[in-house]
């Protein structure tokens, strides 16, 4: 007898256990009975005859939305089985409100009858000179004074810009 180095005598059982077990499906498929016919037998696609192959094809064309207002009419999730109101459209927002004058007085200069007012702008710090009748950020000049300067805008309002004493 062959005597084989250790660990392959494993592998070698282990080949022919293989060997026999893939000759013996073999056999099993050999012998398999031929397809049957009837019922839960495979079938066999054929080709269409001219006839079947010519037929006009049959094309699905939606039915129109019109045919459908019943089922709006009538909604099926709801327990009333009546559509739902519209929203109430909502009131436009208010406007915000204009915003306040950003300037401060800073000197008036009196020229004969003639008075115009130094005007310092804080957003852009940016000096302007205005006399009455003069717009400004929407404000307009109503009266310049010796002290002071009135302005008033559209709506109404009025803003007094005064003469900060020297410190």
């Amino acid at each position: 007898m062959i005597r084989l180095p250790d660990g392959w005598q494993t592998t070698v059982t282990l080949l022919f256990a293989c060997a026999i077990l893939a000759g013996l499906l073999a056999l099993r498929w050999l012998e398999r009975p031929p397809a049957a016919t009837g019922e839960g037998a495979a079938v066999v696609p054929r080709p269409l005859a001219q006839e079947e192959a010519a037929a006009p094809q049959v094309h699905y064309s939606p039915p129109a939305l019109a045919s459908f207002d019943a089922i709006l009419a009538r909604p099926l999730f709801l327990p009333d089985r009546r559509p739902l109101e519209p929203p109430a459209p909502a009131a436009a927002p208010a406007a915000p409100p204009p915003a306040p004058l950003r300037a401060r007085l800073e000197g008036v200069v009196q020229m004969g009858e003639t008075r115009v007012a130094v005007v310092r702008d804080l957003r852009t710090n940016e000096g302007l000179r205005l006399s009455k009748g003069k717009e400004f950020d929407g404000w307009t000049v109503e009266r310049v004074e010796p002290e002071r300067a009135v302005l008033i805008r559209g709506d109404g309002q009025l803003q007094e810009l005064r003469l900060e004493p020297l410190q």
